[in-house]
């Protein structure tokens, strides 16, 4: 390697087809930062089913390098081990990924070996050899869920015990891996960066709120639902952006408790029009059950859009150190009460727009990438 051509490959299991595409667009942007730094990027994932857009896959810079798997269309994150069917699938992607792992590392020469997530990339290249250096970014699931059952702690302990560093993206989440692990992690931020919105922000009269997330149990938006509903704020207007298996039920709580035309399912949306809603939002909603540092919380910096989140992962620090946001109990009565709190006092919005200007270069993808970059140059150094 030469100090300008670092080599690293991505694992990943969550990668988009396209800019609307949720899942894995941070490491979308990643892929585009380490490129314009001269790192040449190697990106392993599974075949997905959907709509692709090559335009927008080319744009990343990477070399995309798929296997097939059984699992079709689903996220690795929304298979649940209740049937032979699923349970195949997630042998498949462990199973398939391990062995075009192994075909790459024949070929190719590595400077860093970066697995996102613990699982199931971390399986792929467990037991690589060692002189790659290897890297795992540990994030939300990993350890929220994963750490909790006893069959999947082992494995975690094994992979990061195996890998020369850890990253994770959360304050909370390097807690937790240093308690249930004793490993030691730093943080990679995950905070992609958006295009300048076509929206200029206005104050109106009524409270206008936005979602972006998955439309899972996890992400709570049945828990922004009720606290809407609960709160009996009658003029607002929230948009719904992201899709998922509550969808259906979500919009049937809404028709039948009057939000019709009030609360908008907007379904994926890309990144400008994802800068867009924010940037035309009085607040971002994070209403999760459970988070490490979700990445939404950087990109409404980025567009001057204070938060208002249940008090998961590191929300609650940031919210408090730029102030910036303000955070409930994860309920729908402690969500419903911080709705009405911020609806009878708008003054509020414009104190802590103000201070996003100061957080949003916290969470740049930019960093992230510079900092992977210098760790290959190091590398090299020590070899």
């Amino acid at each position: 390697m030469t100090e300008n051509d670092p080599k690293i490959l991505i694992l990943t299991h969550c990668f988009p087809l396209s800019p609307s595409d949720i899942p894995g667009n941070f490491i979308y942007d990643l892929c585009i930062a380490l490129k314009q730094l001269g790192v040449k990027v190697t990106l392993l994932t599974q075949k997905m089913e959907g709509e692709r857009d090559s335009d927008f896959l080319e744009r990343s810079g990477a070399e995309l390098v798929y296997f097939d798997w059984k699992g079709g269309s689903e996220r690795f994150s929304d298979i649940k081990l209740s049937s032979f069917k699923n349970i195949f699938s997630v042998l498949s992607l462990i199973l398939k990924g391990r062995k075009k792992f192994k075909e790459l590392m024949k070929d190719n020469d590595f400077d860093l070996i970066l697995n996102c997530w613990i699982v199931p990339s971390g399986i792929w290249s467990y037991g690589a050899n060692t002189k790659h250096k290897t890297a795992v970014w540990a994030l939300g699931s990993d350890v929220s869920v994963y750490s909790k059952k006893t069959l999947f702690k082992f494995i975690l302990k094994k992979i990061l015990t195996q890998a020369d560093m850890v990253f994770t993206n959360s304050l909370h989440n390097s807690g937790e891996i240093k308690k249930i692990f004793n490993a030691k992690s730093s943080i990679l931020y995950t905070g992609r960066k958006l295009p300048p919105s076509s929206v200029v922000y206005k104050a109106e009269s009524k409270l206008k709120l936005s979602f972006i997330g998955r439309l899972e149990k996890i992400k709570g938006p049945d828990l922004l639902i009720s606290a809407l509903i609960l709160s009996k704020i009658s003029d607002l207007e929230v948009k719904v952006v992201g899709d998922g298996s509550m969808r259906a039920e979500l919009e049937s709580a809404v028709e039948s408790n009057g939000l019709s035309g009030k609360v908008r399912f907007l379904g994926m949306k890309n990144a400008s029009e994802i800068s867009d809603v924010l940037s035309g939002s009085d607040y971002l909603v994070i209403s999760s059950r459970s988070e490490s540092m979700p990445v939404v919380f950087w990109e409404a910096m980025q567009t001057r859009t204070p938060v208002i989140s249940t008090d998961v992962g590191d929300i609650k620090h940031y919210c408090e150190e730029f102030n910036v946001g303000r955070v409930c109990g994860p309920d729908e009565k402690s969500l419903s009460d911080l709705l009405c709190f911020i609806n009878n006092f708008r003054p509020l919005r414009s104190i802590l727009s103000e201070n996003t200007k100061k957080a949003a270069g916290t969470g740049n993808i930019q960093n992230s990438a510079e900092m992977l970059k210098n760790l290959c140059k190091n590398i090299d150094k020590a070899q």
